[in-house]
C-alpha cells in the first residue's frame, strides 16, 4: 500500500503541475480547467484555439472520424468548448491592442526626453 501511495501521490503532482502549466493561457475558470484535467480530455488544435492553450494552426491534417458514442457524449470539455468558443479572437484582439499602447508609449517617452 506504502508503493500505491507514492503513485498516487506522484499523479497528485502531475496533475497539479499540468494545471499550473496551463493557468496562464487557458480562459476559463480555475475550477473549469480543474474539470477538464481530472477527465483527461484531449483536445484537437481548433479546441485549443477556443479555449486559449493556443494562438493558431500551422497546418490542418485530416481528423480521425468519431465513434457515434464520441458524438452523443456531453462532457466538461464540450461545455466549455460552447462557452468559450470566438471568445479567445477578442483576447487576443485586446492583448494585440495593449502591447500596440505600450509601444506607443514607449515610443513617446523616447522622442519626449
Amino acid at each position: 500500500s506504502i508503493a500505491l501511495r507514492k503513485v498516487a501521490d506522484d499523479l497528485d503532482k502531475i496533475d497539479g503541475a499540468v494545471t499550473a502549466s496551463y493557468k496562464g493561457r487557458f480562459i476559463g475558470t480555475d475550477e473549469e480547467l480543474e474539470d477538464l484535467v481530472n477527465e483527461e480530455s484531449w483536445l484537437k488544435a481548433d479546441e485549443c484555439i477556443s479555449l486559449g492553450f493556443c494562438d493558431g494552426i500551422l497546418e490542418e491534417s485530416d481528423e480521425g472520424e468519431e465513434t457515434k458514442d464520441e458524438e452523443d457524449e456531453e462532457n466538461i470539455k464540450d461545455r466549455l468548448l460552447n462557452k468559450y468558443r470566438g471568445t479567445q479572437k477578442l483576447a487576443a484582439k485586446a492583448t494585440e491592442e495593449s502591447k500596440n499602447d505600450d509601444l506607443m508609449q514607449k515610443l513617446l517617452k523616447i522622442y519626449t526626453d
